[in-house]
Order: C-alpha cells, then structure tokens, then sequence
C-alpha cells in the first residue's frame, strides 16, 4: 500500500506486529516482550460493498474529514498564494459573478459546500474512499470495476462501483492485492 490513513497507521503501529519482523530473528530478539505478544497484522484492505455496488469504508469516521474552508477553495480555484482578505472578497465575487459591497463580510474560515467541491474532494472525504484509493494505487484490468462521477446530471456523488460484488475478493486476489469483503448488500441510505 502507498499511503495509510492516520487511523490505520496508529492502529498497526501500536496496536499489531508485522508477521515479518517476527520472522527475523535479528529484529525479533531486539523487540521487547509486551511488543511480541501484539496480535499479527494480515495487511489487508477491509471493505463492504452496498447494495448498488459502491465500495466503502465500514469503519469510516467524518471526525477525519478534511474538507476545504472558503479561503482554501478560492485560493485554490483561483491560483491565489497566502490571499488578503480583500484578494479573497475580489475572488469571491469573482466565483459568485456579482460585486461585493464594502460593508460586506464574510468568515472564510467556515468549510466550503459541498455542492463546490470537486468529485476527487467528495469521495476522498467520504466513506467511499477506499474504492477510489484501490482504483487509483492498483492494477484492476480485467476486473469489472469504475469510479462513477454522479449517477444523472447534477448528482454530487462520487464512487467506485465493482460489477461482480461476490468475486470481487477473488478478482482483487487474483491481481495480488489483499482485500477483505466484510459486508455486502447494505444499504446506505436508511
């Protein structure tokens, strides 16, 4: 895997032990007793699958979201560094299409809306992050697979959709890449 979530870095650093470091006796009779005691970390991915096919995180936190203030999303979408505050009125009215009066304030520390965000900032700040992290760090050819950006014009949505939810385990084995299916056929929106 190239990244890890802070949550899953924490959890396998002081939680679990590598099978490899207790393979290497070396390493392993450097490691004190308590260290050795830790459950074996298999380093697979755990996913579920909702009922239209849609990967995601079934231990997702919105605690770890990181969505983009105001002052971030104009600096952003107008290519500002360290913007004023009268740099990011000029862009705001800029983005809105209308002129702002001098009297007019505006807290750009609040998150941006979500209508405003990009499809990449949706769904890596939703628990369909993980389908998009495998479709964009793996090798899924030959495996039914695609990332759907909206399902009809104007949808927010973003989303990894896997065609074959009961063989997606075994497709993603049969490329090398250790997931864990835990859940499929939920629905998400009770």
């Amino acid at each position: 895997m190239s990244e890890l979530s802070r949550r899953r870095f924490i959890k396998l650093a002081t939680q679990s032990i590598a099978a490899t470091t207790l393979a290497n006796p070396t390493l392993a009779a450097l490691l004190p007793t308590e260290v050795k005691e830790r459950p074996i970390d298999d380093g697979y991915f755990e996913i579920a699958i909702c009922d239209s096919g849609y990967i995601y995180d079934p231990k997702f936190d919105y605690s770890e979201c990181d969505f983009p203030t105001w002052a971030e999303f104009l600096s952003d979408r107008f290519d500002l560094t360290n913007p004023s505050q009268s740099e990011l009125m000029d862009a705001l009215a800029e983005f809105n299409g209308e002129e702002h009066e001098e009297d007019f304030t505006f807290d750009f520390t609040d998150t941006a809306p979500f209508d405003f965000l990009t499809s990449e900032e949706l769904i890596t700040n939703s628990e369909y992050w993980v389908g998009y992290h495998l479709l964009q760090n793996y090798d899924f050819r030959g495996v039914d697979i695609m990332l759907i950006e909206g399902e009809w014009p104007g949808h927010m949505f973003a989303a990894v959709q896997v065609g074959d939810p009961e063989n997606f385990e075994a497709a993603c084995l049969s490329i090398g890449l250790n997931v864990r299916v835990v859940s499929i056929g939920d629905n998400l929106l009770i």
